[in-house]
C-alpha cells in the first residue's frame, strides 16, 4: 500500500514539473556606453563661440549623455549626439581649460570620455590662411594682342589688400582696388614671342600666395600674310592614272601657321594643321590627258592667307 502511494506521489511530481517551462535567469548588462568628444580636439586653440560635439553609443539602450566644462555640468541630452555652443568670452584668459563627457545606459552603467584640454584665447583666432588666387583670363597657350584683360579669381577668409602681377618673373603692376584686375599692354613685345604671367595676392593679415603661371604668345595686329609654296610636285609634271601623288607644302608666317588647305580642281580635299603639310592625292579616274589644278591655301592665326596654284597632267 505504501509503495503504491509513493509511486503515485512521484508520478504527480513529474507531471507538475512538466507543466512549467524552464527559464534561465536574465544576465544583467554590465557593459558601459562608449562616449567621445568629437570637437574640439585635445590641444586645440579656441576663442569666441565654440561648437562642442559629443558622440555616444551603447550595446543595449542609451539613457543620458552629459557634458562638463572645468568640472561643471553644462548640458544633458537623451540622444547619442550632444551638441553645445560654449561662449568662451567670459573666461578667455589664454590658459588651458578642460572638458569631459559621460554617458549612462538604462542599466545604470556609466561611460567616460576622458578629458579634452583646450587653450582659450582672448579675442579672435589669428588668420593664418593664405588667399587662393587663380588667373582665369588669359588662358595658357592663347594668342594675345594689344591690351590683355587679366582677370583673377580670389578666395580668402579675410579682406584682400593688394595683388601684384609679374611678367617673366618681374613685378609689372600692383593693384589695391577690387576686382584686382590688370590691363596688360603687350604692344611692346615681339610678335611670336612667349611670355609668362602670374599674380600674388595679399590679405589684410599679410598672408599671401601666388597664382597659376599662364604662358601666352604675342600676336599683335598682323597684316603680313603667310607664304605657301608647293615643294612637290612641280608645275607641269605628268602623272599616270592611279598614281598616288604626295603633295608637299612649305608654309611660313611671321607669327605662326594655323592650317593649310589642299584643293584639287577647286574642291577642298584636305586640311592639315601641323607641319610638314602633306596630302596623298589619289589620281584614279582622273587620267584624261588634261591639266588638273593643285591649289593650296595657308592661314595664319589672325586670318591672313597665302596661296599657290599649279597645274599638272594626268594621263590615262
Amino acid at each position: 500500500m505504501k509503495i503504491m502511494t509513493w509511486i503515485k506521489i512521484s508520478i504527480l511530481i513529474l507531471i507538475l514539473n512538466s507543466l512549467f517551462i524552464y527559464c534561465p535567469p536574465e544576465v544583467p548588462d554590465a557593459t558601459p556606453p562608449q562616449v567621445v568628444i568629437i570637437h574640439p580636439v585635445n590641444g586645440q586653440v579656441v576663442s569666441g563661440q565654440v561648437h562642442i560635439t559629443v558622440g555616444a553609443t551603447d550595446n543595449n539602450e542609451l539613457d543620458k549623455v552629459h557634458l562638463f566644462i572645468d568640472g561643471v555640468h553644462v548640458h544633458t541630452v537623451s540622444d547619442p549626439l550632444l551638441e553645445y555652443t560654449w561662449d568662451t568670452r567670459p573666461i578667455a584668459d589664454n590658459r588651458n581649460h578642460s572638458m569631459h563627457a559621460t554617458a549612462t545606459d538604462k542599466d545604470g552603467n556609466n561611460g567616460f570620455s576622458g578629458s579634452t584640454i583646450v587653450r582659450v584665447m582672448v579675442g579672435e583666432l589669428p588668420d593664418t590662411l593664405a588667399p587662393v588666387i587663380t588667373i582665369l583670363n588669359p588662358v595658357g597657350g592663347s594668342l594675345v594682342s594689344d591690351t590683355v584683360h587679366v582677370v583673377p579669381q580670389i578666395f580668402d577668409d579675410s579682406p584682400i589688400t593688394k595683388v601684384d602681377y609679374f611678367v617673366d618673373g618681374v613685378l609689372n603692376f600692383t593693384t589695391t582696388e577690387e576686382p584686382f584686375e590688370y590691363q596688360w599692354i603687350v604692344t611692346q613685345y615681339i610678335n611670336g614671342s612667349t611670355h609668362s604671367l602670374f599674380a600674388r595676392a595679399y590679405d589684410i593679415n599679410s598672408n599671401n600666395s601666388v597664382s597659376n603661371i599662364v604662358t601666352v604668345t604675342i600676336a599683335n595686329v598682323d597684316n603680313i600674310p603667310p607664304t605657301a609654296t608647293i615643294l612637290y610636285p612641280s608645275a607641269g609634271t605628268i602623272f599616270n592614272d592611279g598614281e598616288i601623288v604626295n603633295i608637299v607644302v612649305d608654309a611660313q608666317d611671321n607669327v605662326g601657321i594655323q592650317k593649310v588647305e589642299f584643293y584639287i580642281d577647286g574642291q577642298l580635299k584636305r586640311t592639315d594643321t601641323s607641319a610638314a603639310y602633306e596630302f596623298p592625292w589619289e589620281t584614279t579616274g582622273l587620267g584624261d590627258g588634261r591639266s588638273h589644278t593643285i591649289y593650296v591655301k595657308a592661314y595664319d592665326f589672325v586670318g591672313n592667307t597665302g596661296v599657290q596654284l599649279i597645274t599638272v597632267i594626268v594621263n590615262p
